[in-house]
């Protein structure tokens, strides 16, 4: 849906089954500005536990398609398109991490035990970690 104003014109962007069943952004794409509300947080740890994560993944690709110089979250600061790939990064991280403990047979708490990687340690909301590398764990261990 483009909101045509008399200065600029936004365009609302859904994407499905991200973060939850119905993500959109807004976005003023002759500014390079993308406001990504829940789909994107930057400098802080995501809540992963109801949504999608490989959406989510195909969705910071989809982003990444309409070249965003400004990202704004709903979680942390302003950012640049380099946070869609630290979010992304994070993201596989997880799901690296996690199938390396169920591959050495690890119980699910182990993961409160296991240190914040760099670069995501000073992230903000840092309790979520563990909970989102137990969601992980308990998907890869089915």
């Amino acid at each position: 849906m483009t909101l045509q104003g008399s200065q600029r014109a936004a365009e609302l962007i859904e994407y499905q089954g991200g973060h939850s069943p119905s993500d959109a952004v807004l976005a003023l794409l002759t500014e390079g500005i993308l406001f990504a509300g829940d789909l994107l947080f930057i400098a802080a740890h995501p809540y992963l536990e109801a949504g999608d994560t490989h959406q989510v993944l195909r969705i910071m690709e989809r982003i990444a398609e309409v070249h965003p110089q400004t990202l704004v979250p709903s979680h942390g600061p302003v950012g640049s398109s380099a946070d869609l790939e630290r979010f992304s990064g994070y993201i596989g991280t997880l799901d690296r991490l996690a199938q390396e403990s169920v591959a050495a047979g690890e119980p699910e708490e182990a993961a409160s035990e296991t240190a914040i990687p760099e670069p995501y340690a000073s992230w903000e909301v840092p309790s979520f970690f563990a909970q989102n590398l137990r969601l992980f764990h308990r998907r890869h261990a089915g």
